[in-house]
């Protein structure tokens, strides 16, 4: 799979896609950021944003790990005015 090994603590990435019915989205590392090009799955609990992600949403995403079926976050919240971008 590449890009193996540990990741920064906090990933940049847009959200691509949000399947409701599985109870989880899809984003993309920003260009520059660890994990460029590789999709990352996080678990709509695992969401800490007041609504739902939308799809072309930025996100911080944390506690990154690889499973057997791709890259992971534990963790996820929307980008905003609370933190510089």
């Amino acid at each position: 799979m590449g890009d193996s090994g540990n990741t920064p603590d906090c990933i940049n990435a847009v959200v691509k896609a949000v399947k409701a019915n599985g109870g989880y989205a899809i984003a993309y590392p920003e260009v520059g950021q660890h994990l460029h090009g590789h999709a990352v799955t996080f678990s709509i609990t695992a969401w800490t944003g007041d609504s739902p992600p939308l799809r072309n949403q930025c996100v911080d995403l944390w506690q990154v790990e690889l499973f057997e079926k791709g890259w992971r976050a534990h963790q996820a919240s929307p980008v905003t005015t609370q933190r510089e971008v």
